[in-house]
């Protein structure tokens, strides 16, 4: 994994100043690498965002592909995360919230999921609100839960 190195003093309010690493698109780098590359440099993508967001609670508010390329130092194909201007740092809780998330949306458990949003700071209302309907009915759609007996019943 490569992050270009900052340079704060051409730095402004508005322009982020990187080293410039020689590199190509995501989408056009799979070209020029073979199919177990593709496989490491995106298992490294996605290790990094996981480590981030789930560990340290840090992480880049702006990613798209944009903002990757894919270069090779020392014969290794490598990604390179760009555009360091849009960074958050999670809170603790809201950290473990999305770890939570995470964990209830793989366990199709509805309430667990629900619960995780009160814990990011989403308060629902089970008398006034139809976001928890709402939520459910979206998750059943998408197929994160195939049939309603294997939703869970929220608690009031």
């Amino acid at each position: 994994m490569v992050v270009p190195e900052v340079f704060p003093a051409l730095c402004g309010r508005r322009v982020l100043v990187m080293e410039f690493v020689d590199g190509h698109q995501v989408g056009a780098g799979d070209a020029f690498l073979a199919p177990e590359e593709r496989l490491q440099v995106m298992t490294s993508l996605v290790k990094a965002y996981a480590h981030g967001l789930f560990v340290s609670g840090h992480f880049n508010g702006d990613p798209h592909a944009g903002n990757l390329l894919v270069t090779r130092r020392d014969g290794k194909a490598q990604c390179v995360l760009l555009d360091w201007g849009l960074t958050k740092q999670l809170s603790e809780q809201r950290r473990l919230a999305a770890c939570k998330l995470i964990v209830a949306v793989g366990m199709k458990d509805t309430n667990g999921i629900v619960e995780a949003f009160r814990e990011m700071g989403m308060n629902f209302s089970l008398n006034a609100d139809p976001e928890p309907d709402l939520l459910l009915a979206i998750l059943r759609q998408i197929s994160l839960i195939e049939n309603k007996q294997e939703s869970r019943r929220m608690q009031a």
